[in-house]
């Protein structure tokens, strides 16, 4: 289980372009794949131990660490998100997040 002290430096949030290689080290570990975009993050001192896409799937995480009760706080991140309409109204959050994550891969590309 998590020490308080390392959930007290927990941060969640959404997976970035740099993000990539910490990610792919991470599904080798797991011996998962890697999540969908967008997918949230769960780091400790900058160190990603939790990833899951917000499109659905399993999550992958360090076998290595006691993972458990940070997987667990994606999975209800993630349900919460899914529950809130977009800011635009349109397909809820989880489409307008896979939009703007879609244009910065488009803008980043070129």
């Amino acid at each position: 289980m998590m020490e308080i002290d390392d959930m007290d430096r927990l941060a969640i949030r959404l997976a970035t372009s740099e993000d990539h290689p910490d990610l792919v080290r991470l599904a080798t570990l797991d011996d998962g794949r890697l999540p969908l975009r967008p997918a949230l993050v769960a780091e400790v001192d900058g160190e990603i131990l939790v990833a899951l896409s917000l499109r659905g799937g399993p999550p992958i995480a360090d076998p290595f660490r006691p993972t458990a009760a940070i997987v667990e706080l994606l999975e209800l991140r993630r349900q919460q998100l899914r529950a809130s309409p977009a800011p635009d109204g349109e397909g809820g959050l989880i489409a307008a997040i896979a939009r703007v994550v879609g244009r910065g891969l488009r803008q980043s590309d070129a």
